[in-house]
């Protein structure tokens, strides 16, 4: 797939006013930074609540005989792909952690990146897990840089600054890290997850992998298009919107890349590649069996895709 005019010109011209606050880290630094002296008081443990998420015979979240079946068999169909499959390509799971993904999405995402997890780690494929948020709502710091160095003049002499955030890219799974469902207990801190910003997340992810050298996978999870406040007000909504699309189909014209698009969402998803997951009807404290199965799916599809002999019929 080629870049159209518009996307390389969109990668060409987007802006950072600064990243002097933007955040690299591993998810249990990040912990620490938001709980430095452990649980807020009256919040839930994380333990637990990451446990009746991903157990199935936990009380807060009980399969039903058929549910519990149909699991199975899913899970035996993809595992028998993967055995045969190239064992050498890791997968990065790339996903979306803004806070329009708290509550039923989140917990939804928890239990499918489980599912995922053990069957990669069955089959003896390497993966990592990575996520994206903004550090700050509306802005922080960059935002109020900028309101200061352009106060007293003119709006219509102040060119737009570009993205007016602070990243926050977090590491759940390095790619030789022992797999434990545990290393996912930041997505059940409620204040972890802000913005976010697609583009520069799906750059972080394939910059990953050209360090490695090698070919990669990509699973992309999210729920819809990227979302700044800060930096939709000075740039306009297009701004994030366009970059994303061409960063998205940057990786998808990279022959040494496979990436598979998951989209949380009822109504048509932003990307148009991507799987939709309606989980409207998914009770938030049971299995979201859609979301289980369309990301081990994603992971199945992009592990498969460097076989090229190899035909996959989704179960």
């Amino acid at each position: 797939m080629m870049l159209r005019n518009e996307e390389k010109r969109s990668i060409m011209s987007y802006r950072i006013y600064t990243t002097d606050h933007d955040e690299i880290a591993s998810a249990e630094d990040v912990l620490a930074q938001l709980r430095p002296h452990g649980r807020a008081q009256g919040e839930t443990d994380w333990t637990e609540k990451l446990a009746s998420a991903v157990d199935s015979t936990h009380p807060a979240c009980e399969l039903t005989p058929a549910e519990a079946r149909h699991l199975r068999e899913g899970r035996a169909a993809i595992l028998s792909i993967l055995q045969g499959c190239n064992r050498d390509i890791p997968v990065t799971f790339l996903l979306d952690n803004s806070g329009s993904m708290r509550g039923r999405n989140m917990m939804a995402l928890v239990q499918s990146m489980s599912f995922a997890g053990n069957l990669l780690e069955e089959a003896g494929i390497p993966f990592e897990i990575l996520g994206y948020t903004t550090r700050s709502w509306r802005g922080g710091r960059p935002w109020q840089e900028w309101r200061e160095e352009t106060k007293g003049e003119d709006p219509r002499n102040i060119d737009r600054p570009g993205r007016l955030n602070e990243l926050r890219h977090v590491v759940f799974k390095e790619i030789d890290a022992p797999w434990d469902i545990q290393c996912l207990r930041l997505l059940m801190v409620p204040d972890y997850s802000k913005e976010n910003i697609d583009g520069e997340a799906l750059a972080w992810a394939r910059e990953r992998i050209a360090e490695r050298g090698g070919p990669g996978s990509i699973v992309f999870v999210n729920d819809g298009a990227p979302v700044d406040n800060a930096t939709n007000a000075a740039n306009g909504e297009t701004f994030l919107r366009a970059h994303a699309l061409a960063e998205h189909d940057r990786i998808m014209g990279d022959p040494s890349v496979r990436m598979s698009t998951v989209t949380i969402t009822p109504s048509q998803p932003f990307y148009p590649d991507a799987v939709m997951v309606d989980l409207e009807e998914t009770d938030v404290r049971g299995f979201a069996i859609p979301l289980i199965k369309a990301v081990a799916e994603a992971g199945l599809a992009v592990v498969a895709a460097h076989d090229t002999d190899l035909e996959i019929t989704p179960a």
